[in-house]
């Protein structure tokens, strides 16, 4: 908070409504955080993103192909891995537009992709 005074910063749970913030976004942006949510709950976070965002708005998140590290006892959090055919299906259903996509590998050597995305 202190190098970016000008921002506001704020603590929520995506999968629970009352904790986001009010209002409507233009845009939103979700690196390396959509893939700790289990699979079974992906409909409910996307939900409540879209509720957040304006129509036609834009979102950018990226997903791991593999598991970035392996589970230990100081790293237990969870990684939903989806596969490309998958996740387009899961988009399309929803109607999200992908606008641009992408790759790039993690200081630990891990493939990650990256998704623009436009929503209805």
């Amino acid at each position: 908070k202190s190098r970016y005074p000008q921002l506001n910063f704020s603590v929520a749970d995506i999968l629970n409504k009352k904790s986001l913030p009010e209002g409507k976004y233009n845009a939103f942006w979700a690196g390396a955080v959509l893939m700790h949510i289990p699979r079974g709950q992906w409909d409910e976070m996307f939900n409540n993103i879209q509720e957040m965002v304006n129509p036609k708005g834009l979102g950018y998140f990226t997903l791991p192909t593999v598991r970035p590290n392996e589970v230990s006892e100081e790293d237990q959090r969870h990684f939903t891995l989806i596969d490309e055919a998958e996740l387009r299906d899961f988009l399309g259903k929803r109607k999200w537009e992908i606008l641009d996509e992408g790759g790039f590998t993690s200081p630990n050597k891990a493939i990650w992709r990256w998704y623009l995305v436009k929503l209805p």
